[in-house]
């Protein structure tokens, strides 16, 4: 699955007034609300399925700075073959991060390794959007 077809999907399924960010740069991916809650989003689509999905700190970061100052919620949404995962991190404990070499980017097939801090969120039932 693509960003866009999540998208698609998400506001078709889950979340009707899912609207994605206008500049690809943004800190955010989507906003929207979900159950009263307005959310700044970030998006990954995973090809493989693992227990915990990675998040980098300095995005965690940045969107939790971003929605704190916007009176929003920060959400970090993935989907995998498995199923979409979702998470309210203005709600959860942070994460421990660690430092792993991990592709620059992956959007713009930039492949060089970099060092980055980065922490796992379980992909469970209870993080399963339904």
């Amino acid at each position: 699955m693509t960003e866009a077809e999540l998208i698609v999907h998400l506001k078709s399924k889950y979340l009707p007034d899912c609207q994605k960010a206008d500049d690809v740069f943004n800190t955010w991916d989507v906003r929207f609300t979900h159950r009263l809650v307005k959310y700044y989003g970030e998006l990954k689509c995973r090809e493989d399925h693992y227990g915990e999905l990675v998040i980098e700190e300095d995005k965690y970061r940045r969107l939790l700075s971003l929605a704190a100052a916007n009176d929003r919620s920060a959400a970090y949404i993935n989907s995998t073959p498995k199923g979409i995962f979702g998470w309210d991190l203005s709600k959860m404990p942070e994460p421990i991060w660690e430092k792993r070499l991990m592709p620059a980017t992956t959007q713009f097939e930039n492949t060089d390794k970099v060092w980055k801090s980065v922490g796992y969120l379980p992909a469970n039932e209870e993080s399963r959007f339904k």
